[in-house]
């Protein structure tokens, strides 16, 4: 299909399947439980188009539901991304009291979206639907005094953050913000993310922000990056600096780059990758296996946090 804007072309082409690709996001639902991510990756696929089924049509519209800490993190990268490109162009940071609010229309309007779930319905992927909301009568009181403290702790740490002190007093160079990338390992697609990439003198500086406790599970993400980076700048390790701004505890963690990890990462994201595809019937289209090869993984608290708890027939109790 193709679509005429003014002089340009816009190619759209509808695929029965999903193209195959693999990011750490994949591997966590793979990992948590393979029903979720069948209704995830394959189900939902197609979801948007006006002939899609009442199935596909329902876990495209569930896979967008989304939560309050999630807004929280959500609304915090968007502020911090905004904040640093207005610097890159300007040489100026946002006022933290205008970004404060920023972060709070961001988690107020979420609010105000899910409360019409018919108008939710007909867009899902324009508005925003809570989890809480959705699968409950309303917000926990506790949560939501939470997430406004947690505002106000995030971007108050964001100002004082050892990356922003470097911005506003040290001859650094950008290199990207919040770019989505590719490279390759073992001839697949991999997608990666970074918050912030930067030069300061002969380093280069990969940044996370983190909205939520600190945790040792980040650094796998972190050593996916340094990997990116090779790739993509042909960077020596021994010049790269991973930093967790952990911005709810105004901490700064820095992953230490060992290259016995990074080529055991490298051969559990092969090792990921065959397991997938073990699910597909014909992984040259990654056409999946029926629904019912993908065994659910019932828990009380996944099962309680899951968006597919609609769909899915193997729900914990």
């Amino acid at each position: 299909m193709k679509i005429m804007k003014g002089a340009i072309i816009m190619a759209f082409e509808i695929r029965p399947y999903p193209e195959w690709s693999w990011s750490q996001s994949r591997d966590q639902i793979f990992k948590d439980c393979r029903r979720k991510y069948y209704y995830h990756y394959y189900g939902s696929h197609n979801g948007w188009l006006r002939e899609a089924s009442e199935e596909q049509r329902t876990a495209y519209r569930l896979k967008q539901i989304t939560n309050l800490y999630m807004m929280l993190g959500d609304g915090v990268h968007l502020m911090a991304e905004a904040s640093l490109k207005q610097w890159q162009l300007e040489k100026s940071m946002p006022e933290q009291k205008e970004i404060t609010e920023d972060v709070r229309f961001h988690l107020n309007q979420a609010y105000k979206d899910s409360l019409d779930i018919t108008r939710w319905k007909m867009a899902p992927k324009k508005l925003k639907m809570l989890h809480e909301l959705y699968y409950g009568d309303k917000l926990p009181p506790k949560r939501v005094e939470q997430i406004k403290e947690r505002i106000k702790l995030c971007i108050a740490n964001f100002f004082e953050s050892e990356t922003i002190q470097d911005l506003l007093s040290e001859d650094i160079k950008i290199m990207e913000i919040e770019e989505l990338n590719t490279f390759l390992i073992n001839g697949q697609k991999i997608y990666v993310k970074l918050d912030f990439l930067y030069k300061k003198r002969n380093r280069w500086i990969i940044v996370d922000w983190k909205t939520g406790n600190e945790s040792e599970e980040n650094e796998n993400q972190l050593l996916l990056y340094a990997l990116f980076l090779h790739d993509k700048y042909n960077v020596p390790f021994d010049q790269m600096e991973i930093r967790l701004e952990y911005l709810l505890s105004g901490k700064t963690a820095k992953i230490t780059i060992d290259e016995n990890e990074l080529k055991q990462l490298k051969i559990d994201i092969v090792q990921s990758m065959d397991q997938m595809k073990k699910c597909l019937e014909d992984p040259e289209m990654n056409k999946p296996l029926p629904i019912s090869q993908f065994t659910a993984n019932p828990n009380t608290r996944n099962c309680w946090a899951c968006n597919f708890r609609e769909s899915c027939d193997e729900i914990a109790n």
